[in-house]
């Protein structure tokens, strides 16, 4: 939802009729279109287009800079990528997308009529992209995070044969798996919040 609204307020502000958003696959020297507007039904999440220098998408990546193309009849330096060649497209303007600790693809933004791109609008798409970057990288942070509170939730309710817990700052109770139910014979409901002092005898409580 987040690369598709904005692919479409791209399109929008530049007056053009397609946006795409590439992302690098990791491994390959290809990007696939993860979103974009005005493209035929069934191209994103599927058309990929090469990273090669010879396509605009790849000089882009791989120099990491804009890349203008005014006419691609008159461009002999990259080619027209097939998707591009299916839609008719003459002009077309692509920004990289950088993220702290790597690149993650290309904003781009093209249309089926002749147009001079010109620094203001490799501006506005550049900014667009440092936005666009942002973003994802909160959600791969929020994303790494769930994933990483799973995996221990997962941890704390299978390992039955030992007892896990973890305490807050104050010393009270914050997860108690089965195992500690087990061992000290408090079921989880009654223990969550209570201060781990419940665990030993009045004496050793010091």
């Amino acid at each position: 939802a987040l690369l598709a609204g904005t692919a479409e307020r791209v399109a929008e502000a530049l007056s053009v009729e397609f946006c795409e958003i590439l992302e690098l696959i990791p491994g390959e020297e290809a990007m696939l279109l993860r979103a974009g507007c005005g493209w035929q039904p069934g191209c994103v999440g599927h058309i990929r287009i090469s990273a090669s220098a010879e396509s605009q998408a790849g000089a882009t990546w791989q120099h990491n800079a804009p890349m203008t193309v005014n006419d691609w009849a008159a461009t002999k330096d990259l080619q027209p990528s097939a998707l591009l060649r299916e839609h008719r497209v003459q002009s077309g303007l692509t920004v990289p997308i950088r993220l702290r600790d790597r690149l993650f693809g290309v904003l781009g933004a093209h249309t089926a009529r002749p147009r001079e791109f010109n620094a203001a609008d490799a501006h506005f798409l550049q900014a667009f992209a440092k936005v666009l970057a942002t973003a994802i990288e909160r959600k791969l942070a929020e994303d790494a995070l769930r994933e990483s509170d799973e995996r221990f939730r997962l941890l704390v309710e299978e390992v039955k044969g030992f007892a896990i817990l973890t305490l807050d700052p104050e010393a009270c109770v914050q997860t108690w798996n089965q195992g500690a139910e087990h061992l000290f014979g408090y079921p989880t409901a009654e223990m969550i919040g209570q201060h781990v002092a419940r665990l030993y005898p009045p004496g050793d409580v010091e």
